[in-house]
């Protein structure tokens, strides 16, 4: 503002000066007080649209970790451009939170330039860095230049997960009676009666039945394999989430959930995971045989719900099932949902509910926990 003004009294003065004296030099002076800012104004105009950044940031962040991330800037134009602003945006998509930082920086002709900032989120999620708008403003301040900007990246913000111990009830379903064998998978099946499947990298040669393989014509190991069917559907109904739940809630369930998942990965379950709210499809489900499947829906897990109102997911988790029936579920949510006896359907539901108190259980088998207590309340859970 300050420049702007003290361009209007150099033009109103050298015109003041030129009208009283008739001069040469005063029309040379009221010429460079007219032209000066018309050219600053245009190298703005030139340098604003020929301005390149790349956003540069560290991999998987650890939850509340101050981390330093950098935009680096390159003026490809030979006006160098005095003064501009970026506008930074952060937003965790599974808290909502938003975060703006502006940062303001000069370049010289052709120069190169690096913004170093530092950030920290203190819940876990995805974290969304959006570079929106650039701000490019002339040597005078006479006009703001304002160019969209489309670079944006994101990164996982890792949960803080926590030791939890699993244990698995109902053997008495039939589901359980009918389980059929995946010969095509390495697995711990020791109930399956041959103990036999085929050959995959990294097998020991003296675990192959050669009579076996040679009648068959392929490789065939004397060793356990992984059952085809689930024993246990872990349901996180993420849409079901109000809007002005405390960042705090999704961020509890989100590490409540991948710890549970953890827990039973390394007992080698074969299990489902389900979670709803995302946008156009409404519930995702995804078989996990591994630490790797585990760490692969991760990201997607901790993505961010779609706008569901508060609505319960449970309608389309059915749905993406397609008739597909489970021995346990485990439901992980904030509130109970209306159509949990829909899900009943589906299998033995237990709850596992963030802020709710016991009355909302009704008959159904239910753990509690809050953001206070939540890793000394699921450390030993029973499905």
């Amino acid at each position: 503002m300050a420049r702007t003004v003290v361009c209007i009294l150099w033009a109103a003065g050298a015109a003041v000066v030129y009208v009283f004296t008739g001069t040469t030099a005063a029309l040379l002076i009221l010429c460079a007080a007219l032209a000066l800012p018309l050219c600053a104004v245009l190298a703005a105009l030139l340098a604003a649209g020929r301005i390149m950044l790349t956003l540069e940031l560290p991999g998987n962040i650890p939850k509340g970790e101050t981390v330093q991330g950098e935009i680096r800037i390159r003026n490809r134009t030979p006006v160098p451009v005095v003064r501009a602003v970026l506008h930074l945006e952060l937003e965790n998509t599974l808290t909502q939170e938003t975060e703006l930082l502006p940062l303001a920086f000069s370049i010289p002709p052709f120069g190169k330039e690096s913004l170093p900032f530092t950030f920290r989120s203190a819940y876990c999620g995805r974290l969304c860095f959006k570079c929106g708008v650039l701000t490019v403003s002339d040597t005078f301040g006479l006009i703001h230049i304002r160019r969209p900007l489309h670079v944006d990246k994101k990164r996982l913000i890792t949960p803080e997960l926590f030791p939890m111990r699993v244990r698995l009830t109902g053997s008495e379903t039939p589901l359980w009676d009918e389980v059929s064998i995946n010969l095509s998978r390495k697995g711990q099946d020791w109930s399956e009666p041959f103990q036999i499947r085929d050959y995959v990298e990294g097998d020991s040669l003296k675990q192959i039945h050669w009579k076996l393989s040679q009648k068959l014509e392929r490789y065939i190991v004397t060793d356990p394999s992984q059952t085809l069917d689930r024993a246990l559907l872990v349901f996180w109904d993420r849409s079901a989430l109000a809007k002005d739940a405390p960042p705090r809630i999704p961020d509890t369930l989100a590490e409540a959930v991948v710890s549970f998942c953890l827990a039973v990965t390394q007992e080698e379950i074969p299990y489902s995971v389900a979670w709803s709210g995302i946008r156009d499809v409404g519930c995702a489900v995804r078989d996990v045989d591994s630490m790797d499947d585990l760490y692969g829906i991760i990201p997607g897990m901790l993505e961010g719900a779609s706008d569901a109102g508060g609505m319960s997911g449970i309608s389309d988790c059915i749905r993406a099932l397609d008739g597909k029936q489970y021995p346990l579920i485990a439901y992980f949510s904030d509130r109970v949902s209306t159509e949990i006896a829909g899900l009943a359907a589906v299998g033995r539901v237990t709850l596992f509910l963030c802020g709710e108190d016991s009355d909302a259980c009704g008959d159904l088998a239910c753990h509690l926990f809050s953001p206070a207590d939540y890793r000394q309340s699921l450390c030993d859970v029973t499905i």
